[in-house]
This record gives structure tokens, sequence and C-alpha cells, in this order.
């Protein structure tokens, strides 16, 4: 099985790639650093010839609302188009628990990307990870919640 992972060099793409290594798998990671670019769409099909399977850990630069969406539109837009035009079989999305409910910042961006997977004609599989999978550590900002803190809250 030869699987494509996008946003390969991020926290989750490294360690998906190498739990999919594990197992056996083809991996070929998708990335800048790999000359492969999800906004402009460079290597895209290179990187996609014979995958069996589209793995999108991807992250927006900036939690910024429009930065966000601008950033999931673009980068979804041209994996599914790539991906359907190599013929893989299935697309995998990471998501964020919630978007259905909380229709604001980055919660609002992952429901667009959440929507363009659902119109897509590839079958797919939309991962979220409830923040409860997230070590949890207090948040400076918000001492009183126990809420994950990360270097770019939503």
């Amino acid at each position: 099985m030869r699987v494509v992972v996008a946003g390969a060099t991020g926290l989750i793409g490294s360690r998906t790639i190498a739990g999919l290594r594990d197992y056996g798998v083809e991996v070929v990671p998708v990335s800048r650093r790999e000359d492969v670019d999800v906004i402009t769409g460079q290597g895209l099909a290179g990187a996609l010839r014979g995958a069996d399977v589209l793995v999108d850990v991807t992250d927006a630069p900036s939690r910024a609302e429009a930065t966000s969406a601008e950033f999931f539109g673009t980068s979804t837009a041209n994996l599914l188009r790539a991906a359907a035009s190599a013929g893989v079989e299935h697309c995998v999305a990471l998501s964020v628990a919630g978007t259905d409910r909380v229709q604001r910042g980055c919660f609002r961006t992952k429901a667009v990307q959440k929507e363009r997977a659902r119109r897509s004609p590839i079958p797919h599989s939309l991962v979220a990870p409830r923040r409860s999978s997230i070590p949890w550590t207090p948040c400076p900002a918000r001492p009183r919640t126990r809420t994950a803190c990360t270097s770019r809250p939503c």
C-alpha cells in the first residue's frame, strides 16, 4: 500500500509517517521541504502518482480566520483535485471535534475543509480527535480552565 501524507513535517504528520512505516507501509511525505506545495499545487501530481491513500494532516500557518480559511480552502481543493486525477482510492483528513457546533475562528475553517471532503467524489474519512486526547498543560492565558495550551490557540 502506498500512502501520501500531506503535512509530513509537522508534529502529527511526522508521527503519522513513523507509525505507517512501522507497519511496513510505503509512505510518500508531502511538504515544501520535499518540493511539494499544497497551496500552489506544485509537485502534487508526482507525489500522488500510484498512491492508494491520501492523508491530510496539514495545518494553517495562522489561526487568524481569514488566513486559515484561505489555506484550508485552497490546500484541500488542490489535494482533492490531484488525488482524483491520480486515482487515489481513499482520503483521510484530520479535523477537530466540535466544528459542527462552533462556528467561529479555526473551527469554521475546519468545517469548510470537512465540507469540501464530503463533496469530493473520492471516498473519505474525517478523523476528529477530542481535545482530551491532547496532552493537557495549564494555559497561562486561561489559568482556570482545563484547556490544552498550544503556541497558537484557536
